[in-house]
């Protein structure tokens, strides 16, 4: 991770969950609802610390970061969602910046065994479980159009519950296109670390 990028975090918890600890994280979108889940963002500076602490009230929960290289630091284009349909969770259609954005869904839920599949024509970029309590994913790819995106499905490995989905389509910088160059993931209020 480097200065430049842009950082995506998503944060989930059955219970609530509470500030990071690190500052200037921006809130996109946030669902509650038998779980708590938000996705936040920030444009990083010169002197970013190794590890974000995401602090949450219960488990399970959890926290995905993912840094972008070669995008636009303006806020991203976002929408979130709470639909399952069957065993998977639902993310919503953005409209897009361009026409060669990239687009990156994260899909939550609980009770939802251990793996998500992404939906067709995506990348997984993470996918963590929490004990077999319920999980996350964050799948990402390129757009080739400016239209809206449409909903995709996410597949769960069971009957989710509490489904949160999120998608943000993040523009490029004038100096290239938008590409991830690093994504982690922790469970169980431990500390996300490059």
């Amino acid at each position: 991770m480097s200065a430049g990028h842009l950082l995506l975090a998503l944060q989930w918890s059955a219970g609530t969950i509470g500030a990071v600890t690190s500052g200037g994280w921006a809130q996109l979108q946030a669902q509650s609802g038998g779980a708590t889940s938000r996705v936040t963002w920030l444009g990083a500076g010169g002197s970013e610390p190794g590890s974000y602490t995401f602090t949450q009230t219960a488990q399970p929960g959890g926290a995905i970061i993912i840094a972008v290289a070669g995008a636009s630091l303006a806020e991203p284009v976002s929408a979130s969602s709470s639909t399952a349909v069957g065993s998977a969770v639902s993310t919503p259609s953005v409209t897009p910046f361009g026409v060669d954005d990239l687009e990156v869904r994260f899909a939550v839920a609980l009770n939802s065994g251990q793996a998500f599949t992404p939906a067709a024509g995506f990348t997984e970029q993470a996918d963590v479980a929490d004990g077999g309590e319920g999980g996350a994913m964050c799948a990402t790819r390129v757009l080739s159009s400016g239209s809206a995106t449409g909903t995709h499905t996410f597949a769960t490995s069971g009957t989710p519950s509490a489904p949160h989905g999120y998608t943000i389509a993040i523009t490029e910088a004038p100096s290239g296109r938008p590409r991830i160059v690093v994504a982690t993931f922790a469970a169980r209020n431990r500390a996300a670390s490059w």
